[in-house]
């Protein structure tokens, strides 16, 4: 409202720029990898949340992206399996409409693993083939070999050590081949 030429301005809120408290989608999604890596599994659940609304525009497909993944990810964490795989289910929609193999593989590979921590052996195993299908065709090597550790567990729980110790050894051969010495590790100290 108009206030009159010298009236008291001390009780005059502050002006405010329109925009100017609303982080954009990468910035929350930022905060929300922080507050994970910090153990503070709310605040990031509720800040990649925030960062999937936020996600808007056409240049923030990937920001959207990781989003979804981190939001399945911290539901999953919090034993909220359904809710995990719903949002899983609406990355993969998306993906898939946008033709991203690279986004279908990352959102299969952790569909894959929620379903092996729900129990759900066969899911998981037809999830992580999928994954590994997707990485194939998106080029992405280091998940192709993740996505043949994970068929290997999968593979060693139903029974078959032979066949999981013959995909454990591909993926030991293709991280050797890519340098990935940390996912080398994993893959070793998963056999264990």
């Amino acid at each position: 409202p108009a206030r009159p030429f010298g009236a008291d301005r001390s009780r005059a809120p502050a002006l405010r720029l329109v925009g100017a408290d609303d982080p954009t989608a990468a910035v929350l999604l930022d905060q929300a990898t922080a507050a994970e890596q910090g153990s503070r599994r709310d605040l990031a659940r509720d800040l990649a949340e925030r960062a999937i609304q936020r996600a808007r525009e056409p240049n923030e497909v990937p920001v959207l992206a990781a989003a979804l993944l981190a939001a399945a990810r911290l539901a999953s964490a919090a034993g909220e399996t359904g809710v995990a795989l719903d949002i899983l289910e609406a990355a993969l929609a998306s993906a898939t409409a946008r033709g991203s193999h690279a986004d279908c593989a990352r959102a299969a590979s952790l569909r894959s693993r929620v379903l092996w921590e729900a129990g759900d052996l066969g899911g998981a195993e037809g999830e992580a083939a999928r994954a590994r299908d997707w990485a194939h065709r998106a080029g992405d090597l280091r998940e192709v070999a993740q996505c043949l550790r994970t068929l290997g567990a999968l593979t060693v729980a139903r029974g078959d050590l032979a066949g999981g110790i013959a995909l454990y050894e591909t993926a030991l051969a293709d991280f050797r081949a890519l340098g990935q010495a940390s996912e080398l590790s994993a893959t070793l100290v998963s056999l264990g």
